[in-house]
């Protein structure tokens, strides 16, 4: 190269260093953070806890409803149908899973729960000849005419019309039930302390297989309520059958989660899973009759 071309060469570059200089930290992009941790963001999702970046575009309509159409009808990644299907399918298996720490592959139990239940006093409450908290319905099977006499005398007692009295009775019924719900776990899984006394587990080991059963119990009403919108809860053969079906389910149902988690003998998971049933359904009994007479 000759040292014109040479002198060329370093004034082109030199006019180029000028014209674009190296870029300085101060020409660097502001950090963002993570709106959940605010860790430095990195790239789309945050390294320490997965939120994504937030992004305009993901406040769309168009966004909102595909990502929530996306997580109801994606069968293979949606934790509801994850739950859900294993709540239903494989009895225990949540338990051990949530005990063994693999947590956020599921929904949690209490969430589980309130789920159920809200869908079960919802379906139960709409139509009035199915519904369970309603003293219409203690009524109509109560054959020897006492919870009838009892019900207008108390309407008379509050100068209210007996269709007035028994609207604001079962209002308040339904509000207190939705409240007394935690205390139907607390002492069911106070029944598993009791059962499994020896067993050197923890209170809450208890309390997260309670949550889960009684949302099984929850689930199986809901499922079995399109049978009792045809047939009624009244207590007729065909109702008295089906409320059979779903005992002998929930019976079944126990005896294998208890096996699956607590892992004793056959035997001893039999007599265990008598008694709790029967503890289970004197707990559910007694609120049931302790809300009615608080909303009175």
């Amino acid at each position: 190269m000759t040292p014109y071309k040479l002198d060329k060469e370093v004034a082109k570059m030199s006019f180029e260093v000028q014209t674009n200089p190296a870029p300085t930290v101060a020409d660097a992009p502001a950090a963002e953070f993570c709106p959940n941790c605010r860790e430095e963001l990195l790239g789309r999702y945050c390294h320490r806890c997965g939120e994504q970046r937030i992004e305009p575009d993901r406040l769309s309509l168009k966004h909102f409803v595909g990502n929530s159409v996306h997580e109801l009808i994606d069968l293979e990644h949606s934790k509801i149908w994850k739950t859900f299907y294993a709540l239903l399918f494989k009895p225990g298996f949540l338990t051990n899973e949530y005990l063994a720490g693999r947590k956020s592959r599921y929904l949690t139990p209490l969430k589980v729960c309130l789920i159920v239940f809200g869908a079960s006093l919802f379906l139960y409450s709409i139509y009035k000849p199915v519904a369970v908290y309603d003293l219409e319905t203690m009524i109509a099977s109560d054959p020897t005419g006492t919870w009838e006499k009892g019900v207008n005398e108390l309407a008379g007692q509050t100068h209210l019309a007996r269709d007035a009295f028994i609207e604001k009775v079962n209002e308040k019924w339904q509000t207190f039930v939705s409240w007394f719900q935690i205390t139907n776990v607390i002492f069911f899984a106070l029944l598993l302390e009791i059962a499994y006394l020896f067993s050197r587990r923890y209170f809450v080991e208890h309390l997260i297989f309670s949550l889960h059963f009684l949302s099984f119990s929850v689930l199986s009403t809901v499922i079995l309520w399109p049978g009792y919108l045809l047939i009624g809860v009244k207590p007729t053969p065909a109702s008295l059958l089906l409320s059979l079906v779903a005992t002998l389910i929930g019976i079944v149902y126990l005896f294998f989660a208890l096996r699956a988690v607590y892992r004793q003998s056959t035997s001893m998971t039999l007599v265990k899973t008598a008694l709790l049933y029967i503890g289970s359904y004197i707990i559910i009994l007694t609120i049931t009759l302790a809300t009615l007479v608080l909303a009175f």
